[in-house]
């Protein structure tokens, strides 16, 4: 083989070896950049009297993509939605001789299980009771209580502490 003809082969090895590493490495970029849903809600859905309200429609909607989930409440009046992506949503539940309800900006994080009972009030259904909800940290479904802690608080824990040894210092010297 001449030394042209060994120059080919490798040209076209290395445009293979490439045109083949586009193929097999443009499939990861999509998949790479999603982000998978593994939080849970789950409730149940109750009258003013506590009594376990089945049949009642539920509808999740993601408040950034409007992506929607419906449920159905079971005979035992529970709810669940499961391989929630993280964000913010809006949970509406309807159910024949209650006002509809509406819940919005219910914040889900990665890996929630969250727990969310609504009471229904009993009206027409073409009245509406619109809940906003506000930030929770406390996991009542696992018992688990979490927060980020920023570089701030950490330092302020720090000066705390300092302060805290200097007076003693002081105190025991003086």
């Amino acid at each position: 083989m001449t030394s042209l003809g060994q120059h080919r082969l490798y040209a076209t090895l290395i445009v293979s070896i490439f045109v083949f590493s586009l193929t097999v490495f443009s499939g990861v970029q999509p998949a790479v950049a999603q982000t998978t849903g593994s939080a849970t809600l789950r409730g149940t859905i109750k009258d003013p009297q506590g009594a376990v309200i089945r049949g009642a429609a539920v509808t999740l909607t993601n408040q950034r993509t409007r992506d929607e989930r419906h449920a159905t409440s079971t005979d035992d009046g529970n709810y669940s939605f499961s391989a929630l992506t993280p964000g913010n949503y809006t949970i509406k539940t309807e159910a024949p001789g209650f006002k509809t309800k509406t819940q919005t900006d219910l914040a889900i994080e990665t890996s929630d299980t969250k727990g969310l009972d609504i009471s229904m009030e009993v009206g027409q259904p073409t009245e509406i009771v619109t809940v906003t909800a506000s930030a929770e940290t406390l996991q009542t479904e696992t018992g688990s209580r979490e927060n980020t802690i920023t570089s701030q608080q950490i330092d302020n824990c720090v000066g705390v502490e300092n302060s805290t040894v200097k007076s003693q210092r002081s105190t025991a010297s003086g």
